[in-house]
């Protein structure tokens, strides 16, 4: 069976981190596997405000990780829980990746902490609950992923804390990260030269 790989993109549309996610999903595609691709600045997602319902209805055992805000985020979910590999490119303007990133990292982080959602599933499960009522069991299939960070300065220490800050979107759902890929210098080119693509092929392909 076909792997199922999701590419997120949190740059303008045919921005430089949008053609490097896109060439990862190409060759990803190449060796066979069924690719989706999102474009994050086009989604109506909202910034979490806290309310922590989200994890409170897991822990009391009265829900399974929903979020009360109604905007795009289950469109976003779904992909996820279908993705077997994720990879997720953002832009750094100024040391980290965008803002728009935190945004999905604080909407996703505590409703798929797969600790959560496992030990919801189990406790719901030992009770005799519907799945239907329960976590996605999906949560707890492996993932792996890979992250792209890309830089307009001339200078690499401007991209520091981009990759570093760019696992928070991978962690809390168990998403393994096996490979992790920073270009820098982006401001000198309206997309990337022919050699950095082929390095950046390289890299997937390994």
């Amino acid at each position: 069976m076909a792997k199922n790989v999701l590419g997120i993109s949190f740059g303008r549309k045919m921005s430089n981190t949008e053609v490097m996610v896109k060439e990862a999903l190409l060759q990803c595609q190449n060796a066979g596997c069924t690719v989706r691709f999102l474009r994050a600045d086009e989604m109506n997602i909202h910034i979490c405000t806290g309310c922590i319902s989200c994890v409170v209805g897991m822990t009391t055992g009265r829900g399974k990780g929903g979020c009360p805000i109604k905007d795009d985020l289950p469109i976003v979910e779904e992909a996820l829980m279908e993705a077997d590999a994720v990879i997720i490119g953002s832009p750094v303007y100024e040391f980290t990746p965008t803002g728009n990133f935190k945004v999905w990292c604080d909407r996703l982080g505590p409703s798929h902490d797969v600790s959560f959602r496992k030990a919801t599933y189990e406790e719901g499960l030992a009770a005799g609950k519907d799945k239907s009522l329960l976590p996605d069991e999906r949560s707890f299939k492996k993932r792996v992923g890979a992250l792209i960070a890309v830089g307009g300065a001339m200078t690499e220490n401007w991209l520091s804390l981009a990759l570093p800050s760019m696992y928070a979107m991978c962690v809390s759902s168990g998403i393994d990260v096996i490979d992790a890929y920073k270009y820098f210098g982006a401001m000198a080119h309206e997309h990337k030269s022919d050699s950095d693509m082929e390095k950046l092929r390289e890299e997937v392909r390994s």
